[in-house]
């Protein structure tokens, strides 16, 4: 995991990556994913990107993918 935050974080500009964040939500949206998240300092925050790369246990995946394509 750490290796591929090292990669992401080197190839992504910097306001790409968030790392040390919890994700609440993950939903489509009609110009890419809106993505719900807790941040580093507890603060509950969104943003709506191209795309998002979900790496989590499956459990945790399988829940926030399946609520995504349930509103899709």
């Amino acid at each position: 995991a750490q290796a591929l935050a090292e990669r992401l974080l080197a190839a992504l500009p910097p306001s790409g990556l968030r790392v040390r964040s919890l994700v609440l939500d993950v939903m489509p949206d009609p110009e890419g994913v809106r993505v719900t998240y807790v941040d580093a300092s507890s603060s509950v925050r969104q943003i709506l990107a191209r795309a998002c790369i979900v790496s989590a246990p499956k459990l945790v995946a399988r829940r926030l993918l399946d609520r995504a394509s349930e509103a899709d």
